[in-house]
């Protein structure tokens, strides 16, 4: 049994060579045919440097990172090519989230490359701003117009962005210490708080602006209720009184007085709400927050849900803009108004024109003015400390439930499946219940506080009444110590207003205490660790790494580019990866100590298709992330030279709401030839998409806007998935298990379809300039032995030995192992069952095994009892 079984798998081996040496013949003679083909749908393709006579300029890498504090940010522009004449380029920056001026000076001038010149640099002045300010960036331009000199500009890095990083902490620098959880120390939150209003007055000359005229319009709110008591003051005591020789002028004269500056505050009030300053300041923290989530650490970004990032962008910011920041231009009202009421009763006897000659200032009210803060500032740092805890607890189960919905609507299917929605109504029942509670005490809490102010300002308003209405109405008391009835009902009114006054500031500074929590979480997710430092280092890295190997590919190739036309020095850079130490924190499925080691070496020529192979869990996805930037290595070499452009591609397809074609562009610069109708199209038409999808695709931003993820089945969305990318036409393409949800005859589609890419430089461009175009690379992972057959390099990754690239004979020996597994643990089967049931029926093949290259049909087990 054991020979006939080997005498298969030699037959099998039989059948596959001369198949896979016809593909390779095949692929040789259709890279020849390139020039006389025509595509209607290509388009014109980027010039190269291999073009005899040309000169191609691009900068060094698509993306900068510099630093605030650095004096200028250096910007490398590459000549490929043609090297051996003069070429000239001029360039110019324009202003993005960086404005000019304020973030960087205006950079403009001209490159001249002299004879021999391969590299030029530039450098734009940057400035410091001297405060926490979310990273800008701006770009800078290779122009067209005036057009280049003996050069041609790439159509794809003939731009680049320049991101500036301000690393300092936010609010300030002070506040270096990082919040990432909950703080009980009320003075260090009472300090952060103040440095969070004093750095959104300084941050933004709008905000600034918008906060100032708030504050005038506070005060003249103030003014006119020195008005309004000053018109009643004069309307008991002087027009009511008959001491004036026309009443109704006088009347009317003060009735003006009253609504003419009550119709110009309206006004303003108005204008106030298009000032925006609540709007200016919840956006600019939002986008924070959303920034800083988009380059978090992998390990930061597995910590939060979606509901944390939405309640904290949503409510949080809310809380802390509303209650921090506005409250302080209420505070500023509340203590104008107290003010202007001591003020009035510093002038109101000179105003109501008394005879009164003995003590013309009242001291009950500047007695109470001076021991109401007393008394609310006492209770305030005494109710600190319970209002924090049962507002964060409130807080903290709001998150919770929310948390709770978000992970319900994530795993619907699996709890339909399971029959478990009766388990999770009633879990999520229980949560609403402890939410309903902790709400319930916060509320009695907070209602407690705000109506203490309340009770002193009633108990010396009726104090007042009493004592001071005897000296109205009781004749026994002095002349000098009476009062007229218009000081007593301004006074009643002002003792009135002036508690309203001080339950305002109570109730601000109750405000600005409740935001403390709001404050930390915003504080905490702002300041955490993100990659732009490691994508800063490694870009550098990677550009000097690339320089240097360019200078030594022009000692050793000195006439590639200068007399064969045949090829560029920087084609023949080689993408590496040695070594590779990765951390993964505490996760318990890698080494104690949170590491994953993967030695070896992997060296991939561009132009290659290269396939991973290797036992799950090994670190075969771990070098693709770590390829494609999502994974920053503690140790170890990675080379891509930075002059390409990578595109890494997660396994999961995702879509957002818009059309398919829109979905499918994600990846193109806006107008871009790439991103032509007719091109996508073709695209999804060359993955054997359904043509009624296709006719969805070429209907562009015109087309449906679904839910995709809903509406597609998830063979579909896999290839729509790795359309995009396709699309995208990136340099370096890096795929995570693209084969793994596909059927078998989908799956050697798709692999020809990736050979095609790197063969002919791109999916559906114009065949008749291959040559001009440069090379493309494609590395992958896949189980099939698809992949191996082929892929120019196929790596094996395991834990034991690391990275091994495989030989012929290897892959050989790995093939027949495959097929052997196949013959035993699937025909095998089959015909053991047949064998049982006793059937004479000839048994007809799965389609998920049509590959006829991989399949055995049955003819070749008759022999196996």
């Amino acid at each position: 049994q054991v020979q006939k079984s080997r005498s298969m798998l030699e037959r099998l081996e039989e059948r596959l060579s001369p198949k896979s040496k016809a593909k390779s013949a095949k692929s040789e003679a259709e890279a020849n045919m390139d020039e006389e083909e025509t595509h209607p749908d290509a388009h014109e393709e980027e010039p190269s440097e291999s073009d005899p006579g040309q000169s191609l300029l691009q900068f060094s890498s698509s993306m900068y990172i510099a630093l605030e504090t650095e004096d200028a940010v250096k910007i490398e522009v590459m000549r490929m090519g043609n090297t051996q004449q003069r070429s000239t380029v001029h360039y110019s920056t324009k202003p993005g989230t960086a404005k000019e001026g304020i973030n960087f000076e205006s950079t403009k001038g001209v490159l001249e490359f002299e004879e021999g010149d391969i590299e030029k640099h530039l450098y734009v002045p940057l400035k410091r701003i001297g405060i926490w300010k979310l990273g800008t960036e701006f770009s800078i331009h290779l122009l067209n117009d005036p057009p280049p000199e003996n050069a041609t500009l790439s159509i794809y890095t003939h731009f680049a962005r320049v991101k500036i990083l301000d690393m300092s902490t936010f609010p300030a620098e002070r506040f270096s210490k990082n919040l990432e959880g909950p703080c009980s120390d009320t003075n260090y939150l009472r300090r952060l708080l103040l440095g969070y209003i004093r750095w959104n007055w300084r941050h933004s000359p709008a905000i600034r602006s918008g906060t100032v005229k708030m504050l005038i319009l506070a005060a003249l709110n103030d003014l006119y209720i020195l008005l309004k008591f000053y018109v009643k003051l004069l309307l008991v005591d002087t027009v009511l009184t008959g001491k004036v020789s026309n009443p109704l002028q006088h009347l009317a004269e003060l009735a003006a007085a009253v609504v003419v500056p009550y119709a110009i505050l309206h006004l303003l009030a108005a204008w106030e709400v298009k000032w925006a300053v609540a709007g200016k300041s919840r956006m600019v923290l939002q986008k924070a927050l959303l920034t800083k989530f988009l380059n978090y650490e992998e390990e930061k970004r597995e910590e939060m849900n979606s509901a944390d990032l939405v309640i904290a962008v949503v409510r949080d910011v809310e809380h802390l803009v509303v209650g921090g920041y506005i409250q302080m231009v209420k505070l500023w009202e509340a203590v104008g108004k107290l003010l202007v009421l001591l003020i009035y009763q510093m002038t109101s006897p000179y105003i109501s024109g008394s005879d009164v000659k003995g003590l013309r200032v009242q001291p009950f009210p500047l007695l109470l003015t001076m021991l109401f803060p007393l008394f609310l500032i006492t209770f305030l740092c005494l109710r600190a400390r319970i209002t924090n805890i049962h507002v964060r607890e409130m807080d903290d189960m709001q998150v919770a439930l929310a948390s709770q919905v978000s992970r319900i609507y994530g795993n619907y299917r699996m709890i339909a499946d399971y029959s478990r929605r009766p388990f999770f109504e009633n879990r999520f029942v229980t949560r609403i219940q402890e939410y309903n509670k902790t709400r319930q005490q916060a509320t009695t809490v907070l209602l407690n506080n705000n109506t203490f102010p309340g009770w002193i300002s009633i108990i010396a308003y009726a104090s007042y009444m009493v004592f001071a209405g005897l000296r109205v109405i009781d004749d026994t008391y002095p002349a000098d110590q009476r009062l007229s009835l218009g000081l007593y009902v301004t006074t009643l009114d002002l003792i009135n207003t002036m508690g309203t006054a001080w339950q305002d500031i109570y109730k601000c500074l109750l405000e600005m205490q409740g935001s403390f929590p709001a404050l930390t979480v915003v504080v905490s997710f702002i300041n955490r660790s993100t990659t732009i430092v490691h994508r800063m280092e490694s870009g550098r890295s990677m550009r000097e790494e690339t320089r240097n190997q360019r200078g030594a590919l022009r000692q050793t190739v000195q006439s590639v580019e200068a007399t064969s036309g045949s090829g560029l020095r920087v084609d023949m850079m080689s993408i590496k990866v040695s070594n590779l130490v990765v951390a993964y924190g505490s996760n318990p499925l890698h080494t104690s100590k949170g590491e994953l080691k993967i030695p070896g070496e992997m060296s991939v020529n561009q132009g290659e298709l290269v396939c991973l192979v290797g036992p799950i869990g090994h670190g075969k996805s771990t070098v693709l992330k770590v390829l494609g930037g999502a994974l920053f290595s503690t140790s170890g070499t990675t080379f891509v030279p930075a002059h390409l452009r990578l595109l890494h591609v997660s396994h999961e397809p995702m879509f957002f709401s818009g059309s398919l074609y829109e979905n499918l562009i994600f990846g193109c610069t806006p107008n871009h030839p790439d991103a032509a109708v007719e091109r996508v199209a073709a695209v999804c038409r060359r993955l054997g998409i359904p043509e009624e999808f296709v006719a969805e695709v070429a209907k562009g931003k015109d087309g449906a806007h679904n839910i995709w993820r809903e509406v597609l089945s998830h063979t579909y969305k896999v290839l729509f998935h790795i359309a995009r990318a396709l699309v995208a036409n990136p340099e370096v393409l890096i795929l995570h298990k693209p084969l793994m949800a596909l059927p078998e005859a989908s799956s050697a589609h798709l692999v020809k379809i990736f050979r095609e890419f790197c063969d002919k430089k791109g999916i559906e461009q114009d065949p008749s300039k291959v040559r001009l175009r440069r090379p493309r690379t494609c590395i992958f992972t896949c189980s099939r032995t698809l992949g191996l057959l082929n892929a120019d390099k196929t790596f094996l990754i395991t834990a034991e030995s690391g990275i091994q690239e495989l030989d012929g004979q290897v892959k050989e020996d790995f093939q027949a192992k495959q097929a052997h597994e196949h013959l035993t643990d699937h025909h095998l089967e089959r015909l053991r069952n047949r064998s049982t049931t006793g059937s004479t029926q000839k048994e007809q093949p799965d389609e998920e095994h049509e590959n006829e290259s991989l399949t055995l049909s049955v003819r070749d087990l008759e022999d196996v009892p």
